[in-house]
């Protein structure tokens, strides 16, 4: 797993107001119209929690780094994951990564590009432009593999 450091970039941010942190982000998410799923390759979120959702203990900084496949059907009425796998120990956060809070129970995606397509009656679909698109996902308080999304923006990318 290559690591890409922002630093040098957010700190180019500073002196260029208009470049957003996303623009800077190499980590995104990727929809797929195919599957219906995007797939997220880094995902924040605590080794361990207590019952109330709480990092233990919490003045360790360590957090887990996950990869994770999330399923959002027609309409995205639920979204659910569908697998995610830890694939290593960070102790610094990453603006650019997704983050998983336990004690909200969101989800907040940085950067998911979603390609567009045109349905095309005579044979397989046209594809248009690239959207790039942040979301925040609410986790279910009964079905906590079930997320419901509650804000999302979405521009077209260049």
């Amino acid at each position: 797993m290559k690591k890409v450091s922002v630093r040098p970039l957010l700190w180019l941010a500073w002196f260029i107001p208009s470049l957003a942190l996303a623009d800077l982000c190499t980590e995104v998410g990727i929809y797929s119209n195919e599957t219906r799923r995007v797939e997220l390759d880094f995902v924040e979120m605590p080794l361990f929690t207590d019952i109330n959702g709480n990092p233990i203990p919490p003045q360790n900084q360590t957090m887990g780094l996950y990869s994770m496949v999330l399923n959002l059907p027609f309409g995205f009425a639920d979204v659910k994951i569908e697998s995610y796998s830890l694939i290593g120990i960070i102790t610094e956060s990453n603006p650019c990564y997704a983050k998983f809070t336990p004690t909200t129970g969101l989800l907040e995606i940085p950067k998911i590009l979603v390609p567009t397509i045109i349905p095309y009656l005579h044979g397989s679909p046209i594809y248009g432009p690239i959207v790039e698109c942040n979301a925040t996902l609410q986790q279910s308080v009964l079905r906590p593999e079930t997320f419901s999304l509650i804000q999302y923006n979405c521009a077209f990318s260049q």
